[in-house]
């Protein structure tokens, strides 16, 4: 059956066009993956749909997403992107990982960046502070 059972969401979201800033779905853990792929299907053509944690789907305007951040911040100081360095766990930090010079995920990272060729897996999770030792290898 269809996942999308609440009018008033699937209508809000058809309405916004391209003035949604973000929007973020709790729901079940198990019902994670098959909610993502029916929101990606019914409305990736005009929003940038992703998830973050076990339970959270979210969907944004395609216009805006970590990678634009990092864009940002990389020519406000004068950064050459192949420079720029990210970290990510999850699906959302995919386009920050992908378009930068460097993307890493952790060891503890969501399936779809594990197996992501354009993105460096490192063998510590973010409980054994993965982070900073990627910045103390980066930086030594």
């Amino acid at each position: 059956g269809n996942v999308i059972h609440n009018q008033k969401l699937s209508k809000f979201v058809e309405n916004m066009n391209d003035k949604v800033e973000k929007i973020l779905i709790l729901l079940p853990i198990a019902r994670k993956e098959e909610i993502y792929n029916e929101i990606q299907e019914k409305f990736g053509d005009r929003f940038y749909v992703t998830y973050s944690t076990e339970f959270v789907v979210e969907i944004s305007s395609k216009l805006y997403s970590k990678a634009s951040a990092v864009k940002y911040f990389a020519e406000k100081y004068n950064i050459p992107m192949n420079k720029a360095l990210c970290i990510g766990d999850s699906l959302n930090d995919e386009p920050m990982l992908t378009d930068t010079g460097l993307g890493i995920c952790v060891k503890n990272a969501d399936e779809k960046l594990l197996n992501n060729d354009k993105i460096l897996n490192f063998p510590y999770t973010n409980e054994e502070n993965a982070v900073g030792k990627i910045i103390k290898k980066s930086v030594i």
